[in-house]
């Protein structure tokens, strides 16, 4: 069946955001055409395409147009959308990294369309959870009776039921058992209603214990919060009202968790509705009925039981993300153990690279390719996670091994053309990198250089220590286009000059205001720097936190400072 009871409110929320995902989508791709970005406008329409996937499975088990179709379960709906919707989400995210790389101006709208996709998985799986919690209802208190033969009055052999849901001719529980044995406690003021309600309960295979008063029921639940299961509790009661000690265990550090059923002789829907909004699981009258009370104790040890497994779940997956944790801060900082050391003379140079707490792509090194030659290379792999950090280290040891075919590792073209081509099968996982690589020849005092997308590396001269002169750089990110031709660029420098090659994640940080720090103000601070290369990258370091108001970086930083 379709889920037609599906609330007002929810089938409003939900048009909302699918109208929202594909507004937004819209945006883009018109964007896109504006400023001559043609390229991203298939990967926008891919998005639309899976809202649409999802628009129509939604509006098909949802029944949001009174439609008519197959049976559906909660399972069945999971199952089917549960794919889709995630690809939505997942797709958003790569195209999210690709824009903060090479199409800042998109940022916005996709962070927006982003949201509203995850904003509308929200509310499927909290209208699903619902869905659930019915089905379990309708299965637990669905039973199937004799029907009589009209010509004789002979019944029909009654249909075999688990014994759970069989009820006897006298509709009496004799024999029956509960599906899940619970231990009840029971808070009411009649000794006779003790032994009554005890009977009954205890006949189901319960432990009860009664108290004819809140207060020392209390305190024994607060001395063993573990040692029951229910409360029943009675709404008028001589010490404290159950509405009022309703209100103090819902508001205890631990006893919140146990299920509250209150009950009472008086017919007050008000009442009843108060217990409700205080957080009663349920309500039962005084004159119960057994079956029904048996179905609602069923009904309260399963919930209990899945919040139960859900909290061992969630404790072990807090676990594993420390574990997780803890291994990407080891990954790290072998990472960090692979940078070289700071070369003394000539030339004078120091690195820096600070992972973020999530684990990113930065690397940054240099190493000797002759005795005159000093090969220098920063690149900045897209996203974070063990993925972005092994692609960096693997193409570092290809740099430092020379492990390329057909490649001068002494000519900056040739590398950054190289590992372009070399690497191009990243694509499929979004992870395009930015990459500097130059060549500094120390008996020429010549730098060739070559990059792609990433921010302009520069150098302060020695003769004009208050200007920084901007180095040129090419926009596109590697693993983008494989026959693109990165050029190279040659800078002649002077004893005494200094040149700074970074990562975005050095000025693309948040000072209060929240505004970016930018380029042009770390611009400002390099102009300051008046020590040697580890000095300054120090300073610099310590300055941009400062300005920031920030103790760590929100992306990982890499930084290299050579002077000649």
């Amino acid at each position: 069946m379709h889920f037609s009871s599906a609330s007002s409110e929810f089938r409003h929320s939900i048009r909302t955001y699918l109208n929202h995902i594909v507004g937004y989508a819209d945006i883009l791709i018109a964007d896109a055409r504006e400023y001559d970005k043609i390229e991203f406008v298939p990967a926008v329409n891919q998005l639309l395409q899976n809202a649409d996937v999802v628009k129509r499975l939604i509006y098909f088990h949802f029944d949001l147009n009174d439609l008519s179709g197959q049976g559906s379960t909660s399972k069945d709906i999971r199952k089917v959308l549960f794919q889709p919707l995630m690809l939505l989400i997942g797709d958003t995210r790569k195209l999210l990294l690709l824009f903060r790389q090479s199409g800042k101006q998109f940022v916005r709208d996709t962070e927006h369309l982003l949201s509203e996709a995850n904003k509308l998985h929200d509310l499927v799986e909290s209208e699903l959870i619902d869905l659930e919690l019915r089905e379990l209802s309708t299965q637990q208190e669905s039973s199937t009776f004799n029907k009589p033969i009209a010509d004789g009055g002979a019944e029909v052999e009654i249909e075999k039921l688990p014994s759970s849901l069989t009820i006897v001719p006298d509709e009496s529980i004799e024999g029956r058992r509960a599906k899940i044995p619970g231990r009840i406690l029971v808070i009411d003021d009649s000794p006779v209603y003790h032994r009554l309600i005890k009977f009954h309960l205890e006949a189901l295979g319960h432990k009860v214990i009664c108290f004819e008063k809140v207060l020392p029921a209390i305190e024994l639940l607060e001395s063993s919060p573990e040692a029951f299961d229910i409360i029943i509790l009675d709404i008028l009661m001589p010490d404290m009202s159950g509405a009022h000690a309703l209100k103090f265990l819902k508001q205890h550090d631990t006893l919140y968790k146990i299920p509250v059923i209150m009950m009472s002789s008086l017919a007050d829907p008000s009442g009843v509705a108060r217990c409700i909004q205080l957080g009663a699981e349920d309500y039962i009258p005084k004159d119960f009925d057994v079956i029904i009370l048996c179905a609602r104790l069923d009904a309260c040890m399963e919930k209990k039981r899945l919040h139960e497994q859900q909290a061992i779940f969630i404790q072990a997956l807090m676990q594993s993300k420390l574990d997780l944790a803890n291994e990407l801060s080891d990954a790290a900082e072998y990472i960090v153990s692979l940078l070289p050391q700071a070369l003394k003379q000539n030339p004078v140079a120091s690195l820096a690279l600070i992972p973020s707490a999530q684990l990113g792509g930065d690397f940054c090194a240099y190493h000797w390719l002759d005795e005159n030659k000093l090969a220098i290379y920063l690149l900045d792999i897209s996203g974070h996670g063990i993925r972005s950090s092994l692609l960096a280290v693997s193409i570092s040891n290809l740099i430092l091994n020379r492990g390329l075919s057909n490649v001068d590792f002494g000519d900056p073209g040739s590398v950054v053309n190289g590992i372009n081509r070399a690497f191009q099968n990243e694509k499929a996982y979004s992870l395009f990198f930015s990459f500097w690589y130059g060549v500094y020849d120390k008996k020429t005092n010549h730098l060739v250089y070559s990059s792609g997308g990433s921010p302009p590396a520069c150098v302060v001269k020695k003769s004009q220590p208050d200007q920084i002169l901007e180095l040129e750089s090419g926009d596109l990110v590697l693993g983008a286009d494989e026959g693109y031709a990165y050029p190279k660029y040659t800078v002649d420098l002077e004893p005494g000059d200094k040149l700074y090659i970074y990562s975005d994640g050095l000025f693309e940080i948040s000072k209060p205001n929240g505004r970016s720090l930018g380029l042009a103000e770390f611009h400002n601070l390099i102009a300051l720097q008046k020590g040697n290369p580890e000095e300054d990258i120090n300073n610099l370091i310590q300055s941009v936190l400062a300005l920031t108001m920030s103790d760590v970086f929100e992306d990982d930083i890499s930084i290299i400072s050579l002077q000649v």
